[in-house]
């Protein structure tokens, strides 16, 4: 289960992909690319999809990943860590929000219950 944002801050990055539960939402990517050229009405996007893996992953060190797409596809080989502090603040803070107004993604992850306290 994931969810798919469009992203307007300047660079590459035109996407995030939110894993809503314990599933990894990389399992999908098919899917993923197809949402994606609907909701960014463009079936040859080009540019980078940050996956956020919380809820798949827990709050460890690849939390975020980032793919580039060229194309339409979701280039997997293209997959690198990215640090928190790399990620634009506006994104976390909406990140954060989401997780909050929908605590079954949180409730229906790998967190530990202290984990799911911290974030809600």
């Amino acid at each position: 289960m994931f969810e798919i944002t469009g992203v307007n801050v300047s660079g590459a990055l035109i996407a995030v992909v939110m894993a809503t539960g314990y599933e990894n939402p990389l399992t999908s990517v098919h899917e993923i690319e197809k949402r994606l050229s609907v909701i960014l009405g463009n079936s040859q996007a080009t540019g980078e999809v940050l996956f956020d893996l919380l809820c798949s992953n827990g709050p460890e060190w690849n939390r975020f990943v980032s793919l580039e797409i060229r194309c339409g596809s979701i280039l997997l080989d293209t997959a690198k860590i990215v640090d928190e502090q790399e990620i634009p603040a506006q994104i976390l803070r909406h990140q954060r929000d989401v997780l909050r107004n929908h605590p079954e993604y949180v409730e229906d992850s790998v967190l530990t219950p202290d984990d799911v306290l911290c974030i809600l």
